[in-house]
């Protein structure tokens, strides 16, 4: 199993995760982990969704991540998706830092 990883060290903004492959696409992609590491001396707070460009689906919101920890956001389920959908994730404060690790089929 292959992992991607993604270090954020801005907040206020999105990040694009995984990008939507084609537009209006039914396909449908799974993700087995999604992990979001607190690589910041203090708790950040985290908002991930869902986002096609028209719609978005929260899948967290102001979630806050103590210092030092890990958040397993499948916790061994796997999350199937379309993949007209792109993965996005906004830290809510401009200390914040974390690394995204993850991997889809």
């Amino acid at each position: 199993m292959k992992f991607n990883y993604i270090n954020i060290t801005s907040s206020g903004t999105s990040v694009q995760i995984l990008s939507p492959a084609v537009a209006n696409s039914k396909k449908i992609n799974t993700m087995e982990r999604l992990l979001i590491c607190n690589n910041r001396g203090a708790d950040i707070g985290a908002n991930l969704y869902l986002d096609n460009g028209s719609a978005q689906y929260s899948i967290l919101t102001q979630c806050v991540i103590p210092q030092g920890t890990t958040l397993d956001v499948l916790h061994g389920v796997p999350f199937q998706y379309e993949e007209s959908y792109g993965l996005k994730l906004t830290l809510t404060d401009a200390a914040h830092r974390a690394t995204i690790i993850f991997n889809q089929q």
